[in-house]
């Protein structure tokens, strides 16, 4: 039997004689209809919600999950996937916002090989209460909260759902990890956007078929509680469930990213992105050090640059001089470089007669761009001013060279 004739007998199976017990039994029916589709079952009997659960095998998946540099430190220390709560939302509106309502909220954790979901569906508005109290203390089975997006749409939305219901959120208790900043900070230059979706096709080598547009699944949800339609909620449904299984995935590719970036990236301009990103953190070097292990990083003036301004940072000046010497001849570096090589020289080798000479190579290469139309007055300035110094120093006889 098909759903649509499933759902037509169910109505004609439930439908007593009265108008108002006949909407009841109306608006039963295609609840009965997705329990039955998806051998779910009914939680609170007055107020029915759905439960759905599924399980999938994933093989290759780490027992912890270490985030360190693509998280900018956001997670210091790899932490147990048994102990991660996944989650997604599915809601009435795509920009949050009070007025929001999460119809569906799916939950998936990874133990033993397997990814289980566990998704709860609102067949109408007024029927959080007693799920909110059961999900709170569920939610205290685990110690971290993860998601793509979530810190920007799907947990501001269900805090507000929370509140609105007068109840606090355990979630907010438990660090939370988006890993779509994690995924922005290595894809954001290769991939045209970094929707789930793109994400999935690029990293997971997944594509979805027959997938349910994000933009319908209010209109899903509205055509389900208004005209009994559940077809469409079906696909919302197996839309969020595809989520939840992509999310462990997704996390396990980046862990594995990284713990060996130099092996897990295999094209040099996601393998820049993230070195950019990571630039600022206190012990960047240690990464870039990880990171030069790829020969094409470790060859790319970007790569170069900012290793040599790790080095600075950490006082290895002898090296960041080497890799400064190698920049001298690049269009977008050679004017940083020569500006760290007269540093060097001037105030750390005491080398101003040296100095003065990378200085007046800076300028002849400035006039000659000035010929051609480069002007760059900033720069200009920059080293007449160093070079007026250096002059002056040596008439004075601090030079020791």
């Amino acid at each position: 039997m098909d759903l649509t004739r499933k759902l037509r007998y169910l109505q004609s199976q439930t439908a007593p004689a009265s108008d108002s017990s006949k909407n009841n039994a109306q608006h039963q029916a295609p609840l009965m209809a997705l329990k039955e589709h998806f051998d779910g079952r009914l939680l609170y009997p007055e107020q029915p919600v759905l439960l759905l659960e599924h399980h999938k095998i994933v093989d290759g998946m780490p027992t912890t999950l270490d985030w360190y540099w693509l998280s900018k430190g956001e997670a210091p220390h790899a932490i147990p996937i048994d102990k991660c709560l996944f989650f997604d939302l599915e809601t009435t509106g795509l920009q949050g916002g009070s007025g929001v309502y999460a119809f569906l909220a799916g939950f998936a954790w990874f133990r033993d090989d397997v990814v289980n979901c566990r998704q709860y569906f609102l067949p109408d508005y007024g029927r959080e209460d007693r799920l909110f109290h059961d999900l709170n203390q569920w939610f205290q089975s685990f110690d971290y909260l993860v998601s793509y997006n979530g810190k920007s749409f799907d947990l501001p939305v269900l805090r507000s759902r929370f509140l609105m219901n007068r109840l606090p959120l355990e979630l907010d208790n438990k660090p939370h990890f988006d890993l779509l900043h994690m995924v922005r900070r290595v894809w954001k230059d290769t991939l045209p956007t970094c929707d789930l979706q793109s994400v999935e096709r690029r990293i997971l080598g997944y594509t979805r078929t027959d997938d349910i547009p994000g933009a319908y699944i209010p209109r899903a949800y509205l055509d389900f509680i208004q005209l009994g339609r559940v077809h469409d909620i079906i696909r919302v449904i197996e839309h969020n469930q595809t989520d939840l299984i992509s999310l462990p995935r997704i996390a396990s590719v980046l862990h594995n990213i990284n713990r060996q970036p130099h092996a897990a990236l295999n094209d040099t301009d996601s393998c820049m992105a993230l070195a950019r990103s990571i630039y600022p953190m206190h012990d960047a070097l240690d990464f870039y050090l990880l990171m030069e292990r790829n020969v094409q990083v470790a060859r790319h003036p970007d790569f170069l640059f900012y290793k040599s301004m790790l080095l600075k940072r950490n006082k290895r000046m002898q090296q960041a001089y080497d890799l400064w010497q190698q920049l001298f001849h690049h269009p977008l570096y050679s004017y940083r470089a020569y500006e760290e090589t007269a540093k060097y020289l001037e105030h750390h080798i005491k080398n101003h007669k040296e100095a003065l000479q990378i200085v007046d190579r800076a300028l002849d290469q400035l006039a000659i761009q000035k010929e051609f139309g480069y002007v760059r007055g900033d720069l200009i300035k920059k080293f007449v001013h160093r070079r007026n110094r250096l002059l002056k120093n040596l008439k004075s006889g601090l030079n020791n060279s």
